[in-house]
């Protein structure tokens, strides 16, 4: 799955593999679901997705840093129940983008694009299948964030 994948970022969606030498059978059973997750076809070609974004991300100066501003005010607003198609939300995406949109760090069609491969529930999963597998705390979800950032883009758009 992660043929010609920089070493560097394999090693975090590969931790899924290290089953336990006794296992639970909730690890046991993540495991399975996890192994039938990583067979479908498209699931692969989406981790293949997610890790070039995080290749764009890292090579552009900025653009981590932007993106985490931005991830930090759509979860302030996401926390303050502010509907993604409200004109309250307008002026959220209108203040985090401003500096990005004027800087040409990223664009309104680019940052779509992106959440529209990373909110794939399927990615959500798996990283909940690595946490039970390893014995690991639940990874904390960004998909509310990630959600309501995608349906602002595209309510105000």
């Amino acid at each position: 799955m992660f043929e010609g994948i920089d070493a560097a970022r394999a090693p975090r969606w590969g931790a899924a593999w290290n089953l336990p030498d006794d296992p639970s059978p909730e690890q046991v059973d993540a495991w399975v679901e996890l192994a039938e997750l990583v067979s479908d076809p498209g699931f692969r070609q989406r981790i293949r997705q997610v890790m070039d974004i995080g290749r764009q991300v890292d090579a552009r100066d900025g653009l981590s840093d932007f993106l985490d501003w931005v991830h930090q005010n759509a979860v302030a607003a996401v926390l303050r129940g502010c509907p993604p198609d409200s004109a309250e939300a307008a002026q959220v995406l209108n203040r985090i983008l401003e500096p990005a949109l004027g800087m040409h760090l990223v664009d309104r069609a680019e940052l779509i694009a992106g959440l529209e491969v990373t909110t794939d529930p399927r990615i959500a999963r798996y990283w909940q299948l690595t946490a039970t597998i390893n014995g690991w705390p639940p990874f904390p979800s960004h998909m509310p964030r990630d959600l309501w950032l995608l349906a602002a883009l595209r309510a105000h758009g």
